[in-house]
Protein backbone atom coordinates (compact mmCIF):
# COMPACT_ATOMS: atom_id res chain seq x y z
CA UNK A 1 0.00 0.00 0.00
CA UNK A 2 2.83 2.20 0.91
CA UNK A 3 3.46 2.22 -3.04
CA UNK A 4 -0.16 2.91 -3.93
CA UNK A 5 0.66 6.34 -1.82
CA UNK A 6 3.52 7.14 -3.58
CA UNK A 7 1.77 7.21 -6.11
CA UNK A 8 -1.29 9.32 -5.22
CA UNK A 9 1.55 11.71 -3.66
CA UNK A 10 2.78 11.72 -7.04
CA UNK A 11 -0.69 12.71 -8.45
CA UNK A 12 -1.13 15.15 -6.01
CA UNK A 13 2.56 16.66 -7.02
CA UNK A 14 1.20 17.43 -10.58
CA UNK A 15 -2.33 19.11 -9.48
CA UNK A 16 -0.28 20.94 -7.21
CA UNK A 17 2.08 22.20 -10.14
CA UNK A 18 -1.06 23.04 -12.36
CA UNK A 19 -2.32 25.48 -9.73
CA UNK A 20 -0.71 28.78 -11.24
CA UNK A 21 -2.18 27.56 -14.51
CA UNK A 22 -5.15 27.53 -13.15
CA UNK A 23 -7.08 30.33 -15.48
CA UNK A 24 -6.29 28.88 -18.25
CA UNK A 25 -8.21 26.33 -19.25
CA UNK A 26 -7.57 25.23 -22.37
CA UNK A 27 -4.92 26.35 -25.45
CA UNK A 28 -6.62 29.48 -26.93
CA UNK A 29 -6.27 30.95 -23.24
CA UNK A 30 -2.75 31.73 -23.68
CA UNK A 31 -3.12 35.09 -25.65
CA UNK A 32 -1.48 37.92 -24.89
CA UNK A 33 -2.24 40.29 -22.37
CA UNK A 34 -3.27 43.99 -22.65
CA UNK A 35 0.21 45.15 -21.67
CA UNK A 36 2.31 42.84 -23.77
CA UNK A 37 -0.14 43.81 -26.76
CA UNK A 38 0.64 47.70 -26.24
CA UNK A 39 3.88 46.64 -25.54
CA UNK A 40 4.32 44.99 -28.70
CA UNK A 41 2.43 47.86 -31.19
CA UNK A 42 4.85 50.35 -29.15
CA UNK A 43 7.96 47.84 -30.30
CA UNK A 44 6.63 47.44 -33.96
CA UNK A 45 6.10 51.73 -34.55
CA UNK A 46 9.40 51.37 -33.32
CA UNK A 47 10.67 48.75 -35.29
CA UNK A 48 9.03 50.60 -38.26
CA UNK A 49 10.79 53.98 -37.16
CA UNK A 50 13.94 52.07 -37.11
CA UNK A 51 13.68 50.78 -40.57
CA UNK A 52 13.29 54.00 -42.03
CA UNK A 53 16.14 55.56 -40.63
CA UNK A 54 18.42 52.52 -41.55
CA UNK A 55 17.15 52.51 -45.40
CA UNK A 56 17.60 56.56 -44.76
CA UNK A 57 21.45 55.44 -43.92
CA UNK A 58 21.93 53.33 -46.81
CA UNK A 59 20.89 55.52 -49.54
CA UNK A 60 23.00 58.28 -47.64
CA UNK A 61 26.40 55.58 -48.02
CA UNK A 62 25.27 54.83 -51.72
CA UNK A 63 25.06 58.24 -52.31
CA UNK A 64 28.80 58.92 -51.27
CA UNK A 65 29.80 55.76 -53.23
CA UNK A 66 28.13 57.45 -56.20
CA UNK A 67 29.43 60.59 -55.80
CA UNK A 68 33.84 59.22 -54.58
CA UNK A 69 33.12 56.62 -57.80
CA UNK A 70 35.57 59.08 -59.42
CA UNK A 71 37.60 59.46 -56.36
CA UNK A 72 40.86 57.19 -55.39
CA UNK A 73 40.71 55.41 -52.24
CA UNK A 74 43.67 54.87 -49.78
CA UNK A 75 44.29 51.21 -48.74
CA UNK A 76 41.91 51.23 -45.35
CA UNK A 77 38.76 52.40 -47.89
CA UNK A 78 38.34 55.78 -47.26
CA UNK A 79 38.40 58.81 -50.10
CA UNK A 80 41.78 60.17 -50.98
CA UNK A 81 42.41 63.60 -48.60
CA UNK A 82 44.05 65.08 -51.97
CA UNK A 83 40.45 66.78 -52.67
CA UNK A 84 37.92 68.96 -51.06
CA UNK A 85 35.55 66.33 -52.19
CA UNK A 86 37.26 63.24 -50.53
CA UNK A 87 37.53 64.95 -47.35
CA UNK A 88 34.43 66.19 -47.00
CA UNK A 89 32.90 62.52 -48.34
CA UNK A 90 35.29 60.63 -45.83
CA UNK A 91 33.61 63.03 -42.69
CA UNK A 92 30.57 62.19 -44.14
CA UNK A 93 31.27 58.70 -44.82
CA UNK A 94 32.54 58.19 -40.82
CA UNK A 95 29.45 59.83 -39.41
CA UNK A 96 27.19 57.44 -41.36
CA UNK A 97 28.98 54.35 -40.74
CA UNK A 98 28.97 54.90 -36.80
CA UNK A 99 25.22 55.67 -37.31
CA UNK A 100 24.50 52.46 -39.17
CA UNK A 101 26.82 50.12 -36.77
CA UNK A 102 24.27 52.22 -33.47
CA UNK A 103 21.05 51.84 -35.70
CA UNK A 104 21.52 48.09 -37.35
CA UNK A 105 22.51 47.18 -33.25
CA UNK A 106 18.95 48.71 -32.24
CA UNK A 107 16.87 47.21 -35.43
CA UNK A 108 18.36 43.70 -34.37
CA UNK A 109 17.62 44.11 -30.91
CA UNK A 110 13.85 45.31 -31.29
CA UNK A 111 13.45 42.75 -33.54
CA UNK A 112 14.49 39.91 -31.26
CA UNK A 113 12.00 41.55 -28.95
CA UNK A 114 9.08 41.50 -30.73
CA UNK A 115 9.97 38.16 -31.70
CA UNK A 116 10.17 36.99 -27.86
CA UNK A 117 7.18 38.44 -27.27
CA UNK A 118 5.25 37.02 -30.33
CA UNK A 119 6.30 33.69 -28.97
CA UNK A 120 4.78 34.36 -25.46
CA UNK A 121 1.49 32.28 -25.70
CA UNK A 122 3.38 29.38 -27.60
CA UNK A 123 5.89 29.15 -24.75
CA UNK A 124 3.55 29.35 -21.44
CA UNK A 125 1.11 26.61 -23.72
CA UNK A 126 3.89 24.46 -23.95
CA UNK A 127 4.94 24.37 -20.28
CA UNK A 128 0.99 24.04 -19.90
CA UNK A 129 0.92 21.14 -21.98
CA UNK A 130 3.70 19.65 -20.16
CA UNK A 131 2.79 19.67 -16.94
CA UNK A 132 -1.29 18.88 -18.44
CA UNK A 133 -0.26 15.66 -20.32
CA UNK A 134 1.95 14.50 -16.60
CA UNK A 135 -1.54 15.22 -14.78
CA UNK A 136 -3.60 13.30 -17.12
CA UNK A 137 -1.11 10.07 -17.29
CA UNK A 138 -1.15 10.38 -13.15
CA UNK A 139 -4.42 10.10 -12.78
CA UNK A 140 -4.91 7.62 -15.99
CA UNK A 141 -1.76 5.34 -14.01
CA UNK A 142 -3.44 5.64 -10.56
CA UNK A 143 -6.99 4.80 -12.01
CA UNK A 144 -5.36 1.61 -13.53
CA UNK A 145 -3.00 0.64 -10.47
CA UNK A 146 -6.42 0.95 -8.28
CA UNK A 147 -8.53 -1.54 -10.80
CA UNK A 148 -5.38 -3.31 -10.74
CA UNK A 149 -5.09 -4.07 -7.17
CA UNK A 150 -8.58 -4.52 -6.40
CA UNK A 151 -8.76 -7.10 -9.06
CA UNK A 152 -5.90 -9.22 -7.60
CA UNK A 153 -6.69 -9.39 -4.47
CA UNK A 154 -3.36 -9.89 -3.97
CA UNK A 155 -0.52 -8.23 -1.02
CA UNK A 156 1.81 -10.03 -2.15
CA UNK A 157 4.96 -7.71 -2.53
CA UNK A 158 6.11 -9.34 -5.76
CA UNK A 159 2.77 -8.50 -7.83
CA UNK A 160 2.15 -4.90 -6.64
CA UNK A 161 5.72 -4.25 -7.45
CA UNK A 162 5.27 -5.47 -10.97
CA UNK A 163 2.18 -3.85 -11.22
CA UNK A 164 4.08 -0.55 -10.17
CA UNK A 165 6.01 -1.04 -13.02
CA UNK A 166 3.62 -1.48 -15.88
CA UNK A 167 2.12 1.37 -14.53
CA UNK A 168 5.30 3.45 -14.70
CA UNK A 169 5.41 2.25 -18.48
CA UNK A 170 1.49 2.79 -19.31
CA UNK A 171 2.53 6.73 -17.33
CA UNK A 172 4.98 7.22 -19.69
CA UNK A 173 3.38 6.06 -22.48
CA UNK A 174 0.30 8.41 -21.89
CA UNK A 175 1.98 11.48 -21.30
CA UNK A 176 3.57 10.77 -24.87
CA UNK A 177 0.29 10.54 -26.15
CA UNK A 178 -1.82 13.31 -24.32
CA UNK A 179 1.82 15.54 -25.07
CA UNK A 180 1.13 14.97 -28.45
CA UNK A 181 -2.95 15.72 -28.52
CA UNK A 182 -1.73 18.97 -26.26
CA UNK A 183 0.84 20.15 -28.54
CA UNK A 184 -1.25 19.61 -31.60
CA UNK A 185 -3.95 21.67 -29.96
CA UNK A 186 -1.52 24.58 -29.41
CA UNK A 187 0.67 24.78 -33.28
CA UNK A 188 -2.80 24.60 -34.86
Amino acid sequence: MFLFYSCCAFWLYKEIRMIRYINYGNTDDFALSDKEEKEINLLKSKYQSQKKIKSSIDSTISKIAHQGRNLSKNKDGTYSRRSTLGKQLNIVLSNALTSKKTIYSMYYQLNKDIIYISELPKTRARRWSELASKRSSARLSITILSILILISGSHDWAVILMEIIGIAIIYYIFIEIFNKIYLKKILI
